[in-house]
């Protein structure tokens, strides 16, 4: 009877609560993060889109392991349209006036995308794009912010090279002579620095505005003015005679001259200063264009450039730091790596805008070098 007893009670407690059972299943599946289903539902519509279409100033290095690494991963083929800045823009304004809408995606300097696309209403916002939670989590990035270059998060920088302040002959200059950007004022450097031009946009007009206007001050370019460096337009020239010796110190250029002068042997070496430097995006930004042909395969590709995964990637084929801070850094060189401890500013809208401005002060302040 005791066990009858029992099985009855048991039989009356599912009876109570067999109702609430099919709500206890749907609470604990609603608890499950959604993101997995969306990211199946999207890599099958993405499929069966097939492509990617990838309007990139990227060199065949980092086409090569894109379309490795799509495929792969994901079945997907790349499909580039490469070439320089204004080219790309104007094919892209081309075929947007002829009613063409054929590219999915965009990959290059921010400068032809944020003055001649985002104005003309070319770019869709970034954030309805992520998926996968790395993507859009601020703490994966430098700054603990996703890397955008404008307010309206259309073009996203996910590229953290470091701007090399300045550049020494270590023939000439010990590295411990300059370790500040004050050390520039020392007398023993007048007439010995090599410098591009900052009365146009550029890495000297950069130089100037981070000097002036973040790390040091106005005074400070006003004061670098009376060292006398020689100014020129022309930027391997410029890194050249540093390489060869007629000047000690170069400010001011991009690194592709130094770093074929460093690979030819020359002693140039890199210098951030102790008081920082800045991260520049060059050519590492990503927008997404509106009315593309391929909405799904474009949201996987842009979820995998920017996971940890398709940053490792990017940074191995460009050499390049990635402003993700998960991202191994041991096949990048000396003088590429964030230091610790130290101030880095991002090159974004609001740099820019400060930049240009001091295009117009450098004309003022320069003036008595301008030959």
């Amino acid at each position: 009877m005791k066990q009858l007893h029992v099985i009855q009670m048991a039989a009356m407690l599912f009876l109570i609560f067999l109702p609430f059972a099919p709500r206890a299943v749907t609470a604990a599946a609603d608890a499950q993060p959604t993101w997995q289903a969306t990211w199946e539902q999207t890599l099958q519509a993405a499929r069966q889109e097939g492509k990617v279409v990838l309007y990139t100033t990227a060199g065949p290095n980092i086409r090569k392991d894109f379309t490795r690494a799509m495929k792969d991963r994901y079945g997907l083929d790349m499909e580039f349209v490469p070439g320089r800045g204004a080219a790309m823009v104007n094919k892209v304004l081309s075929e947007r006036r002829a009613g063409l809408f054929l590219g999915d995606a965009y990959m290059s300097g921010s400068t032809s995308t944020m003055d001649k696309l985002i104005p003309r209403g070319v770019m869709d916002v970034l954030p309805p794009e992520y998926i996968l939670p790395e993507v859009s989590d601020p703490g994966k990035w430098y700054g603990n912010k996703l890397p955008y270059i404008d307010k309206e998060q259309r073009l996203l920088g996910f590229r953290g090279s470091l701007f090399w302040a300045f550049t020494i002959n270590t023939s000439l200059v010990k590295p411990e002579e300059v370790a500040s950007y004050q050390d520039l004022l020392k007398p023993a450097f007048k007439g010995k620095i090599s410098m591009g031009d900052p009365t146009i946009p550029g890495a000297a007009n950069s130089f100037v505005t981070l000097a002036s206007e973040y790390l040091m001050s106005p005074a400070y370019i006003k004061e670098l003015v009376k060292q006398e460096p020689f100014l020129s337009r022309d930027e391997r020239l410029a890194t050249e005679w540093v390489a060869r010796g007629k000047y000690s110190i170069l400010i001011g250029t991009k690194p592709g001259p130094i770093t074929e002068f460093i690979k030819a042997g020359s002693p140039l070496l890199p210098i951030i200063p102790r008081e920082g430097s800045m991260i520049e995006p060059g050519a590492g930004t990503i927008s997404v264009i509106n009315k593309r042909p391929h909405p799904n395969a474009t949201r996987i590709f842009i979820n995998w450039l920017l996971s940890r995964e398709g940053q490792l990637v990017y940074s191995k084929a460009t050499g390049a730091e990635s402003a993700r801070e998960d991202v191994p850094k041991d096949h990048l060189g000396a003088g590429l790596v964030r230091e610790p401890g130290k101030k880095y500013i991002f090159g974004g809208s609001e740099f820019r805008k400060i930049a240009n401005r001091i295009v117009a002060q450098s004309k003022i302040d320069f003036k008595p070098l301008m030959k």
